[in-house]
């Protein structure tokens, strides 16, 4: 797993400079040994980069590959699927954001 600051590194802090949607990204809910401080920091990338595109799912053990035999799918369902939702719903506030501009403070959610 990328760290959070070597993410933000690689786009410089600055979200603008790159369109987000040449730069889709896959992010998993609920991967083995996944912490609440590990989700929270992947809704805060959400929240920095506001991706266009996402291809967003929640984890789930599949036979014969190398976290089957190596890990334990300890993050319980009903987990990933609250933190699959918090992640899809910060992918849709971040391309909500990026079509509107600077006029975010007027946005509830």
């Amino acid at each position: 797993m990328v760290s959070i600051p070597t993410r933000r590194d690689a786009f410089q802090l600055q979200p603008t400079r790159l369109s987000t949607d040449s730069a889709p990204t896959s992010p998993y809910s609920g991967f083995c040994g996944e912490t609440e401080d590990e989700h929270a920091d992947t809704v805060s990338l959400m929240n920095l980069m506001r991706y266009e595109q996402a291809f967003m799912f929640a984890y789930s053990m599949r036979e014969k590959t190398a976290a089957s035999r190596h890990l334990v799918d300890d993050v319980p369902e009903e987990t990933k699927k609250r933190r699959l939702a918090e992640v899809i719903a910060a992918q849709r506030r971040g391309c909500v954001l990026s079509h509107i501009g600077p006029h975010t403070t007027a946005w509830a959610w």
